[in-house]
């Protein structure tokens, strides 16, 4: 297939379904979503990094439905951000509310004005406007939320949102009405045509006409100035919704049962058809010559605006109902375009642009060659844009260099990709350290944040750096509330085959208590009583234990072996084993004994669950890939009973999850709760002792 190439850059899983359109601001991605599970579970505003996806806040509405989303751009950091109006749960007493966030999530003002159920606002430059109860317009001020326009309509109002064109607020209608008032809330015209449904979803402006269309398959163009009618087109299969209108000028784009449809603005006259299995429900999304379009058949199509001809196309796991967003970055000369299906799935996408199409007068710039990228990004480094210079540096071939400039720029995840690529794993890891610590200062999910900090102690302990390996393994005991178990040892000084006493203290110097815990010995140079070396005790974080353990030394020598072992469990009842051989001097005579002490036998570190490299790489490029794995096992290695015998056996309440009459789906909802609490390695480790003939 010809045409421009959509990179994925990364995905995301929303824990709820997304319900309304999602926005970009502020290197913000903004989704509001609400569980499927009823009413009383509350929805919220998440919000995302464009650059890899981490989470960085959200806002809970406990007792409220959200009706609709809206963000200004160009704030300063305290100021109003985004704006979120929501309808009342209690259909008889409840009050809807309009709130205004910023850019870290704090709440900056709050409206309420006894009414409940309100619109998707729109902002018109400082005012956020909006209906109510499909029988009040409202003006609200973005900056204080003082009202300041609030009158009665004449005909019932959408819940959509209204349309703003220059000092007109156009208002769609619960009918075949459309109303157009001032910012100040006086009706400049009101428009009724005789055509079949409602005409209730938002227009859109192109030229002299307002473009909308009829809950029954009609698109009409009526006369901004007056509301007369200009055209009418029906579209689709006959008495079917269509999608809201876009538009870029020339030509009006609206998805229908069976596809995307393109009219001519002047004329309302077909242009051309693009055929989907399922509907298009979403409206398109415009941007230059490229139009972005959403289906019910799973599929995110990017398409020639002027003919209509698929330039790349992909597969999403659910239907999508909501259209993508885009953002452009116009030094770079390309766009991020981002898409959500209703499983909760979201998935960036790089795609460069080719700039605007030449004339016949014109040719195509020419393409930069390797010599002239790397001039290019050295100029970008000397002007202090290290963003630029990495991506101008990897263009150029010269992955190395981009690597820093993206670890310069902060943009972590794609340095660590390229260190990745690069195979250079202590960079990865130290990448890896540095994104941490950058989530760190936004106060990221504490999941998240384990996430990273755990790949990066995997990939030190792998390469044999244990110092920077416990560092990172001790940010993980410190966000799961995990125990670090330290042993000391001391010795009066071992005789061959006499018993002797080596008193074993047993120190919690972490973040959790770390229950049935057990030491002893093994290897052939000692023999020791099984009694005096079974121990089954716990510890508090800051608690420390004295145990004697009797050996008797067979062997001797300056450096005899004797391998500890310790066991124990955390809080999520995870067992985990610690082992390490150390050497003694044992004399052949008494008096050649030598009395010693070790500190620090057993590093500050939680055992790692014996994650693997190839687990730890699907985590980077896809963790959803290994969850759809792990399901897929489950599926294969267990029954029902036995899913709910895995439920007990971690400490997972099963009534907590939605679907366990069907295998799949409980295993899925198994996988999806463990994830959520950062504990899928739990679940490996687990089945690979039950089911240790699949491969984990």
């Amino acid at each position: 297939m010809k045409g421009p190439t959509l990179n994925s850059l990364w995905s995301i899983q929303l824990a709820s379904m997304p319900v309304t359109d999602f926005m970009i601001g502020n290197d913000l991605l903004l989704f509001v979503t609400q569980p499927q599970k009823g009413i009383d579970v509350p929805g919220r505003l998440e919000a995302f990094s464009l650059i890899d996806g981490s989470s960085l806040w959200q806002y809970v509405f406990p007792d409220l439905f959200v009706a609709g989303l809206q963000i200004k751009k160009g704030v300063r950091e305290a100021a109003p951000f985004c704006f979120i109006t929501a309808s009342s749960r209690d259909i008889l007493f409840g009050e809807g509310e309009v709130l205004a966030l910023d850019k870290s999530g704090q709440l900056q003002w709050q409206w309420r004005g006894g009414v409940q159920m309100l619109s998707t606002p729109t902002l018109a430059k400082n005012q956020l406007v909006f209906t109510a109860d499909s029988e009040h317009f409202i003006a609200l001020d973005s900056v204080t939320g003082h009202e300041q326009v609030r009158v009665s309509l004449d005909s019932p109002a959408s819940f959509h949102a209204p349309c703003r064109h220059h000092g007109l607020i156009i208002i769609p209608g619960r009918g075949p009405d459309l109303l157009a008032l001032s910012t100040a809330g006086e009706v400049q015209w009101h428009s009724q045509v005789e055509v079949g449904g409602w005409l209730d979803k938002t227009p859109v402006v192109a030229g002299e006409s307002l473009v909308t269309v009829s809950s029954q398959g009609m698109v009409l163009a009526l006369a901004v100035a007056d509301g007369k009618l200009v055209w009418q087109q029906p579209v689709g299969p006959a008495g079917r919704p269509l999608s809201p209108p876009s538009t870029d000028g020339e030509r009006i784009y609206v998805g229908a049962r069976d596809g995307l449809y393109a009219l001519a603005a002047a004329d309302g006259r077909s242009l051309w058809h693009f055929q989907t299995e399922r509907a298009v429900a979403a409206q398109p999304v415009v941007d230059g010559r490229f139009l972005y379009v959403t289906s019910h058949d799973h599929y995110f199509y990017l398409l020639d605006a002027q003919s209509g001809k698929v330039l790349w196309q992909h597969e999403m796991a659910r239907r999508i109902e909501l259209p993508v967003v885009v953002h452009k970055d116009v030094a770079a000369r390309s766009a991020t375009v981002f898409v959500a299906d209703q499983g909760g799935k979201v998935s960036g996408f790089s795609q460069l642009l080719a700039g605007p199409t030449p004339s016949k007068r014109k040719e195509a710039a020419p393409q930069l060659d390797v010599g002239q990228l790397l001039r290019l990004a050295q100029q970008f480094d000397e002007k202090g844009q290290p963003a630029n210079a990495a991506k101008a540096y990897l263009q150029a071939g010269a992955k190395k260099e981009a690597a820093e400039k993206f670890e310069e720029a902060e943009q972590w995840l794609t340095a660590i990709k390229v260190w990745h690529e690069l195979s250079r794993p202590l960079k990865e890891a130290q990448a890896l350290e540095g994104y941490a610590h950058s989530l760190e200062d936004v106060k990221a999910e504490e999941s998240k944040l384990v996430e990273v900090w755990m790949q990066a102690a995997l990939i030190y302990e792998q390469e044999g750096e244990r110092a920077k390996a416990e560092f990172c393994q001790r940010q993980v005991a410190r966000y799961q509330q995990q125990p670090i178990l330290d042993l000391s040892l001391e010795y009066e000084g071992l005789v061959l085959n006499a018993w002797a006493s080596l008193q074993l203290t047993v120190q919690n110097r972490g973040y959790g208590r770390a229950s049935r815990i057990t030491v002893h010995e093994s290897g052939d140079q000692f023999e020791g009583e099984v009694a005096s070396s079974q121990y089954y005790f716990r510890l508090n974080a800051g608690e420390e234990y004295l145990i004697n353990l009797a050996l008797r030394p067979l062997e001797y020598g300056q450096s005899v072996p004797l391998r500890l072992t310790i066991e124990y469990m955390d809080r999520s009842r995870i067992a985990h084993k610690m082992q390490k051989t150390i050497y003694l001097p044992v004399a052949r005579e008494v008096a050649d004994r030598v009395e010693g002490h070790m500190t620090n036998i057993f590093s500050a570190a939680v055992a790692p669950s014996n994650i693997t490299t190839k687990e730890v790489e699907a985590w980077q490029d896809s963790s959803f890939e290994l969850e759809r794995e792990v399901v897929n096992k489950l599926v294969k290695a267990f029954n029902l009973d036995e899913l709910s015998d895995l439920c007990f056996e971690l400490d997972i309440d099963a009534e907590e999850l939605a679907n366990r009459q069907r295998k799949r789906d409980f295993a899925r909802e198994i996988v999806l709760h463990l994830k959520r609490r950062n504990r899928l390695p739990a679940l490996i480790q687990y089945c690979r002792e039950l089911r240790s003939h699949l491969d984990w």
